[in-house]
C-alpha cells in the first residue's frame, strides 16, 4: 500500500510539472501563435507527453523492463489518452457541448480581478483543466497495470 501511495504521489507530481508544461505551451501556441483551441492542444500534449515518459519510466514507476517494448507501449497508450481521449474533451467542450464552458465563464465573472480575462480565454482553458483530469485517471490505470508493470 506505501508503495502504490507513492507512486501516486510521484505521478501527480510528475502530472503537476507536466501540466504546467502543456497549459504554457497550449497558451503560447493558442494566443501567440494563433492556433485554434484543438491544434494548440495536439501540439502542447505532445511536448508534455515526452517529458512524461522519462519522469515516470525513471522515477514515478522505477521500472527496468525492456525499454523498447515499455516505450512503444507507453507512446500507444499515451497517444490513446491524450490525442483522442484528452483531445476530444477540449474539442467537446469547446466546440459541442456548451454549457460547463458557460457556467465556469459565470463563476470567473463573478471575481472582479478576474474580468480581463477573455470569455475564449476562461472556456478554453476551462476545457483544458477538464481533459486533463480525465485523462490523469486514465494515465495513472494504464501505466501502472500495462505499461510499467513489473
Amino acid at each position: 500500500m506505501d508503495l502504490l501511495i507513492g507512486q501516486i504521489g510521484k505521478f501527480v507530481s510528475v502530472g503537476v510539472l507536466n501540466t504546467l508544461v502543456d497549459i504554457g505551451f497550449f497558451n503560447l501556441f493558442r494566443r501567440i501563435k494563433g492556433f485554434t483551441a484543438t491544434t494548440a492542444s495536439y501540439v502542447s500534449t505532445t511536448i508534455a507527453m515526452i517529458g512524461s515518459y522519462f519522469l515516470n519510466k525513471s522515477w514515478t514507476f522505477a521500472a527496468n523492463g525492456d525499454v523498447v517494448t515499455q516505450a512503444v507501449k507507453f507512446f500507444v497508450t499515451t497517444i490513446l489518452g491524450l490525442y483522442i481521449l484528452h483531445n476530444g474533451t477540449v474539442y467537446l467542450l469547446t466546440k459541442k457541448i456548451l454549457w460547463p464552458g458557460k457556467l465556469a465563464l459565470k463563476i470567473v465573472r463573478i471575481f472582479p480581478f478576474l474580468k480581463k480575462l477573455s470569455d475564449s480565454f476562461v472556456t478554453d482553458n476551462f476545457a483544458k483543466v477538464c481533459a486533463i483530469a480525465v485523462t490523469l485517471v486514465y494515465n495513472f490505470i494504464v501505466y501502472k497495470f500495462f505499461v510499467f508493470a513489473s
